[in-house]
């Protein structure tokens, strides 16, 4: 347990060109261990270029569900890397991202539908725009999972977007 505790301050080390992401299960419900960065724990700045993760604040779950998106209607080759990649790029090609780099830092992908997370609750609203985006010949439904419970949020759909960007 001590181990598994102490690797929570390897959040944000660098490897391979990435920040890897080092945090508890989205279900982890025991105790809050405080943790840093490896920033904060090493005094390194992050390699020019790389996007910093964000801190483990003890997996508070409502902030998970707003920056967590549903994303369905996909096909059995699209896996959690594909979708990571081609969602976060069509996000970053049409302006809907706060900072550089892919927005999203996590998919889990589940048969015919799959769960992105992304690294804000604003981008995450942002992707909803998403909706109806074609992929290897399907049309991808984006939109909050069913255990939302927050506001709803207004968006657009791919055509919208894809129409206001092209303008």
């Amino acid at each position: 347990v001590d181990d598994a505790n102490r690797c929570l301050n390897l959040n944000g080390i660098p490897f391979l060109g990435a920040s890897l992401r080092v945090s508890r299960p989205s279900k982890y419900a025991g105790p809050h261990v405080p943790s840093q960065t490896w920033q904060q724990l090493t005094g390194q700045p992050l390699p020019p270029g790389m996007i910093p993760v964000p801190e483990n604040t003890g997996g508070n779950p409502e902030e998970k569900i707003n920056r967590e998106l549903f994303v369905g209607n996909t096909t059995p080759e699209m896996t959690e890397s594909m979708l990571k990649d081609f969602l976060g790029r069509a996000l970053e090609q049409v302006g809907l991202t706060q900072m550089p780099g892919n927005p999203i830092l996590a998919c889990r992908v589940s048969g015919k539908f799959a769960f992105v997370e992304l690294r804000s609750k604003e981008e995450a609203a942002n992707a909803l725009n998403l909706n109806n985006i074609p992929y290897l010949g399907a049309q991808l439904r984006v939109g909050r999972p069913s255990k939302y419970t927050g506001p709803e949020t207004p968006h657009g759909n791919w055509e919208d977007i894809l129409a206001k960007f092209m303008s």
